[in-house]
């Protein structure tokens, strides 16, 4: 009687498994499964057989450009922004409600999307190189307002191996009957770090470090406020929720052996101390913004033209 190697089964079972995935297109696979879950089962089978062979095993359909980690992609829809009091929010006030808060945030995530997707710079899949350009059109408007802001770069806190510019905007509001301030991180290119085909083990076998998504994927709590970044392009700058959506940006500059040890240093960070201190200037100015025919100021806002 032959010996049963298990090794060998498994890894038939595997390549029959890889095989058939990659041979059915998404709508054969199954209707009802998403579509993150079918690429997700895609690159789980291709890691296995990676490491069996020791080598990277390429999948066409992971090297796809575009392609999620987590199936969001930039709303086609406004987020809500609330057209009875927007006129209101065109000058300072002294303190905001939570609905104007929400209002200004959501204009300007509006307004920057509709930037992005009316310039040049790469497309709404991939937003690699756009961050300057975001963080100006998203903070230069509530800087106007003379709401306090800061201008941030992740070299900051990553030993300068990656550069992505983001930043935060603090409110004045009423907050146990006294006027305190509540800040909100704005980072609207933060999915530029979610990308399937950068979000998978192969990434390591092939002498590279794999993106934040891949670090957090199988974390409830981490992936929570992601998607609420992801999704709304701002969340409140609270330590807890910037150490979620900044975890595995800081872990994806590490070589794999030293991850662990990664893990340990990042929970001693104070982000927002980091934040507050270590601040950059815009790329941009909005002479040569305006110039270009980008939207700065909510008075010549999408919202008037509806």
């Amino acid at each position: 009687m032959a010996e049963f190697n298990y090794e060998e089964k498994t890894l038939l079972n595997l390549k029959e498994k890889y095989e058939q995935l990659i041979k059915l297109s998404y709508s054969r696979y199954n209707v009802h499964t998403p579509i993150d879950s079918y690429y997700n089962h895609l690159y789980e089978v291709e890691a296995m057989l990676s490491k069996i062979y020791k080598k990277p095993v390429i999948t066409p359909q992971l090297e796809e450009k575009g392609r999620r980690l987590f199936n969001i992609e930039f709303k086609q829809e406004e987020l809500p922004v609330n057209k009875d009091i927007i006129d209101d929010l065109k000058t300072p006030l002294t303190f905001y409600s939570d609905e104007e808060i929400e209002t200004l945030l959501n204009w300007t995530t509006n307004n920057t999307r509709n930037n992005i997707k009316n310039s040049n710079f790469g497309d709404d899949q991939d937003l690699d190189g756009v961050c300057g350009f975001a963080q100006f059109s998203s903070l230069y408007p509530l800087e106007e307002l003379e709401l306090k802001i800061t201008i941030n770069n992740a070299a900051s806190f990553t030993n300068n191996k990656i550069r992505h510019a983001f930043g935060t905007v603090s409110f004045p509001t009423i907050i146990d009957e006294e006027i305190k301030e509540v800040t909100y991180l704005i980072d609207l290119t933060y999915s530029q770090f979610f990308l399937l085909n950068k979000c998978v083990e192969n990434c390591y076998l092939k002498g590279e470090h794999p993106s934040a998504g891949y670090f957090i994927k199988n974390d409830p709590k981490r992936l929570k406020a992601a998607k609420e970044l992801l999704e709304k392009g701002y969340i409140k700058a609270t330590e807890e929720n910037l150490k979620d959506v900044f975890y595995g940006l800081y872990l994806s500059t590490f070589d794999k052996k030293d991850v662990k040890q990664a893990e340990i240093d990042f929970e001693k960070l104070d982000l927002l101390k980091i934040i507050n201190e270590e601040q950059e200037v815009f790329d941009y100015n909005p002479e040569e913004f305006r110039i270009w025919g980008f939207i700065l100021d909510i008075e010549d806002s999408y919202i008037e033209k509806l």
